[in-house]
């Protein structure tokens, strides 16, 4: 927990926030029993599949087997519903009332959940709370810009009807157009159109609904046009009713029934309206070049519900709440009852149904209040189960007997866990009716058990002789929210600081201060606020002691980072912050401060995740392995003693959490990390080949706008990023796709560094210049020599960086927690960032090695023997990752009581290598089992290629055993080898452990 951090003083009495007394009671959706299972599904083991137009439910159910065979229990799926037209990914979802039909029908869902039934496998599917795709294919959004207030999903989304913003009262600002909007119009390339959608503007691919009003308007200009020409005519007549009936009263949304198709249909269906229709447009639409033509379409433009606009205003002007910065996905208030039910109705269904076992919460720190959202989960699902339980009361003896042979469901019915990123040793809220996360705080763990501690100082001198940098992190974090809030966010800054100084208005303590001062705290407290959020709601009367915590540090790190800060000002927002509000505050005031409070919350998290995770994760390179999703990178590894105690408290509080060691949003594949790693290993080899190359690449840098590209920085992370990612295949082909891969992925750390290029002020200058060094750099006729040493460099880093992998392998499998595997993970996973880690997947070759494993595994003992030799001596391949992953995970199927129920024990190892053994127990009733792993084998081995076995490594090291005795017996269920207890019975020898493999999962066969 941090510290508290003294702030100002305390100057007034200051009286609790009272509660709201309108709170919403919570509701869960109603369901029809007709689920096969009552009780809630623990998952054993979860697969990650991204879903996109390349990877299908047919697809997917292909290799549901596979999965089966690997050992899982859950097909865990990125989200499956409706989303915009050929979505990557599936987070801006469209529609909640239907699957994705870019993966495939109904149907071949309806295949895919019962291919996983008959497998035995659950389905935990990932959903999206929060936002949905601004996109007008979103029949919601699409709504609301037709009708605007009027619309019946006006309140669904969080807009502000009544921003105080010049021009956009009751309008939503859609800031999409690439220029000035007066330049835009006038270019020609906004134009009204007319199709089966309705009266609509154009802008390339992408178009937006007219309000009904301007149908009139539209019918009118074809009515003038058409009475010019040919008076009385037909035309004039069905423009005359056509106009008539769209003057009829018009529904709740503020559009009559089928007025687009039927008014489409009319015109389509008649040629002289057509013909009316066409010059009509014309008229509408100008011609480039004559600014006054475009008259009436900006005269038409301007009385729309929304205001298109430049992309570059957003951060300043945007008047709905985003996920994080991207206007393409606008929040919604899923805190509203009819919201919740409405995007969760067809996720119910699932559940009843029993096509769904488990849900992903994303994103639950943009929630208004999480808390309740995840009771209305459970409610929901405790709905489903009564009603399921009824009709089994109801059912045969038959049905009766195997409802009762069911797991007891706890209080929180449903398997749940949340995509909530925790920072440093800050909590779970213990009141979230969930299992746990998904798993960063494990992978970040785990990652640091392979980062050598002790050479921390080196590591700061090298990188900041290399680069000139220093290595103060929490400083950078806070220049990089500082100048996130600035550009990004400062409209919602802004708006924030508006709320304020309502409340500062109301009363005496606050009337004084400005506008400029409550927006220049708020910003520094922000920058400063060690987590992503805090969660009081609308009921809350104080903060939790951490949260309070976390409050009071912010707050006294903004006084300490600003000198020159007004303290009133930093006192009185920090109280309100607190849930205290002054004591002249009246009633509305009192529920403005906790709107401000609730609405601050909704903001440090997107502050948070954009300037630490997609900034200064990218400027700080001192160990990049360290730079990951809810990571710390100014902490410099983790003892093995420290990561069990903190297992141990998962065990007590979180034992179903997942444990996560790569996730589609991961910085750095798993086993890329683990090469990394390595280098904390070796400074002084690390420091002399960056010497080395830095010598002999100068040659290739160019100056880019007064700076050398790279700079010291970046070239210190691409060195980074090509020791981790360098591929195992060999050949032209693989190091022209390589090539390709590093490229992109450099040219996207830079614009997230936003140092000398960015997203939103890119410098072509600098990206091409960075794009030719690494050209060259990967060309043999321009880099032979540095290749040739690279490469050599490269292999002993890889060598030994695969015995981390291993180990953080059957670690994770082994702990307490849920162990989840990313696709295609299961051979070495060398990915970099999105989008190279959401490729596709070659199953088809996985399964394969898998079906010779097996094949060979149930040969003779000397099969299985020759096959432990292949694996060592061709660990490029990967084979042997796939092998510790099949076996393991087959053992722990078969065992789930002794992961789920059994206790973990910590072991400790005495001798000479007894700091380089992770070891632990797991002891369920008769079952004990043992996880035994290296760490820091370079070290270990002083820097020689070889595996970490049997007496030349371990020496006499003891692995001390739980209530051991002499003549129990081990098996190793990875090499089927057995080792004996001998006298005394405490002990068992690290050479015997790991005599013919690298790491070892022991079970106790007999007493």
């Amino acid at each position: 927990m941090p510290s508290r951090t003294p702030g100002p003083p305390l100057v007034r009495v200051r009286r609790p926030i009272r509660p709201c007394t309108n709170v919403p009671a919570v509701e869960a959706a109603p369901a029809q029993a007709t689920s096969r299972a009552l009780g809630k599904r623990i998952p054993l083991a979860t697969y990650r599949l991204q879903f996109n137009g390349q990877f299908t439910f047919a697809q997917a159910t292909d290799v549901a087997d596979f999965l089966a065979e690997l050992g899982v229990s859950d097909c865990y799926c990125s989200p499956l519903f409706k989303a915009a037209p050929q979505s990557a990914h599936g987070y801006d979802v469209c529609s909640y009332d239907q699957l994705n039909p870019d993966l495939g029908t109904a149907s071949d869902f309806e295949r895919f959940a019962a291919r996983l039934r008959q497998l035995g496998l659950g389905l935990l599917l990932d959903t999206v709370p929060n936002h949905m795709g601004a996109d007008s294919s979103n029949p919601w959004w699409h709504d609301v810009l037709e009708n605007g207030p009027a619309s019946s999903y006006a309140s669904w989304f969080d807009i502000d009807w009544q921003s105080e913003r010049p021009g956009l009262t009751n309008k939503v600002l859609l800031p999409v157009l690439e220029d000035h909007y007066s330049k835009v119009l006038e270019a020609g390339k906004l134009q009204v159109a007319f199709d089966q959608r309705g009266f609509v503007v154009s802008y390339f691919e992408r178009w937006f609904p007219l309000c009904p009003p301007s149908y009139i308007c539209l019918l009118q200009e074809m009515l003038r046009v058409c009475s010019t020409r040919t008076p009385n005519s037909a035309a004039r007549r069905d423009l005359e009713l056509l106009i008539k009936s769209l003057r009829q009263p018009q529904s709740s949304s503020g559009s009559s029934p089928g007025q687009p198709s039927a008014t489409y249909a009319l015109i389509a269906n008649r040629a002289h309206l057509r013909e009316c229709l066409a010059k009509a447009l014309k008229q509408f639409n100008g011609a480039s070049g004559k600014p006054h033509s475009f008259d009436s379409l900006h005269a038409l433009l301007q009385k729309q519900h929304y205001r298109l606009a430049f992309w570059r205003i957003a951060p300043e002007e945007i008047n709905y709440r985003r996920f994080f910065d991207v206007t393409q996905l606008v929040s919604l208030r899923v805190e509203r009852p009819d919201v919740f039910h409405a995007t969760h109705r067809l996720i119910f269904e699932m559940l009843r149904d029993g096509r769904i076992t488990g849900l992903r919460i994303d994103h639950p720190d943009g929630l208004w209040d999480p808390k309740t959202y995840l009771q209305r989960m459970q409610a929901g699902a405790s709905l489903i189960r009564a009603s399921l339980s009824k009709q089994i009361s109801l059912a045969s003896q038959k049905d009766t007997a195997r409802a009762n042979a069911s797991p007891e469901p706890s209080a929180a019915p449903l398997y749940i866990v949340v995509e909530k990123i925790l920072t440093g040793d800050e909590p779970l809220p213990q009141y979230w009716p969930v299992d746990g996360t998904t798993g960063y705080d494990f992978l970040n763990r785990v990652n640091a058990l392979f980062v050598s501690t002790a050479n921390q100082s080196a590591f700061d001198q090298i990188y900041r002789e290399f680069t000139g940098c220093e290595t103060d992190f929490k400083t950078l974090v806070y220049k990089c929210k500082k100048k996130i809030l600035e550009s990004a966010f400062s409209g919602e800054l802004r708006a924030l600081a508006g709320r304020l100084k309502r409340i500062a208005a109301q009363t005496r303590y606050g009337q004084d201060f400005t506008l400029r001062q409550l927006e220049t705290v708020l910003s520094a407290i922000i920058a400063s606020f060690p987590v992503y959020r805090t969660y009081a709601d609308e009921t809350s009367t104080r903060l939790s002691e951490p949260e309070t915590d976390y409050v009071l540090e912010a707050s006294g790190l903004a006084g300490q980072r600003n000198p020159g800060i007004n303290k009133a000002v930093l006192e009185f927002i920090r109280n309100l912050l607190l849930l205290e509000t002054p004591e002249d505050c009246d009633e509305r005031g009192n529920e403005l401060c906790r709107e401000l409070v609730l609405k601050f919350q909704q903001l440090t998290g997107p502050v948070m995740a954009k300037g630490l995770e997609d900034t200064a994760f990218y400027k700080y390179n001192r160990l990049v392995s360290l730079n990951d999703v809810g990571g710390d990178p100014s902490s410099f590894g983790i003892s093995f003693k420290d990561f069990q105690a903190w297992l141990d408290s998962q065990r007590a509080h979180w034992p179903n959490s997942l444990l996560a060691t790569a996730t589609h949003d991961t910085k750095r594949g798993e086993d890329l990390r683990a090469r990394i790693s390595v280098l904390s290993e070796m400074p002084k080899r690390w420091r002399q080949a960056l010497q080395r190359w830095r010598k002999m690449n100068g040659r290739h840098k160019t100056a880019a706008r007064g700076v050398m590209a790279p700079d010291a920085n970046d070239e210190y992370l691409l060195y980074q990023t090509l020791l981790g990612a360098w591929p195992t295949e060999t050949g032209l082909d693989a190091l022209a796709s390589f090539r390709q891969r590093v490229t992109s992925y450099m040219l996207k750390a830079l614009k997230e560094a936003k140092t000398h290029t960015s997203w939103t002020d890119p410098d072509p200058a600098y990206e091409s210049a960075i794009t030719i060094f690494i050209q060259k750099l990967l060309d043999e006729s321009f880099s032979k020599q540095f290749l040739e040493n690279f490469i050599s460099f490269q292999r002993k880093v890889a060598f030994f960086g695969q015995f981390n992998s291993l180990s953080q392998l059957l670690i994770k499998i082994t702990s307490p927690g849920v162990p989840d595997f990313y696709q295609g993970a299961e051979l070495w996973d060398l990915n970099l960032v999105d989008p190279d880690n959401r490729g596709p997947v070659d199953f088809a070759r996985r399964r394969q090695m898998l079906a010779e494993l097996k094949s060979q595994w149930a040969g003779s003992r000397a099969d299985q023997l020759a096959l432990l030799n292949g694996l060592l001596r061709n660990w490029r391949s990967g084979q042997i990752k796939l092998h510790l992953t099949w076996r393991a995970l087959k053992f722990r199927r078969e065992h789930p009581q002794l992961f789920q129920k059994g206790d973990y024990l910590p072991l400790n190892a005495t001798g000479p290598a007894g700091e380089h053994v992770c070891a632990s127990a797991r002891v369920f009733e008769n079952q004990t089992c043992l996880s035994v792993v290296p760490r820091l084998v370079h070290t270990l081995v002083a820097g020689v290629e070889r595996a970490p076995l049997g007496k030349e490594t371990w020496h006499n090291t003891q692995l001390i055993l739980p209530a051991a005795k002499t003549g129990q017996q081990y098996r190793n269920v990875l090499t089927e080898e057995r080792l004996t207890v001998n006298p005394p019975g405490k002990a068992l020898p690290l050479a015997e452990i790991l005599r013919s493999f690298p790491v070892s999962l022991l079970v106790l066969t007999e007493s």
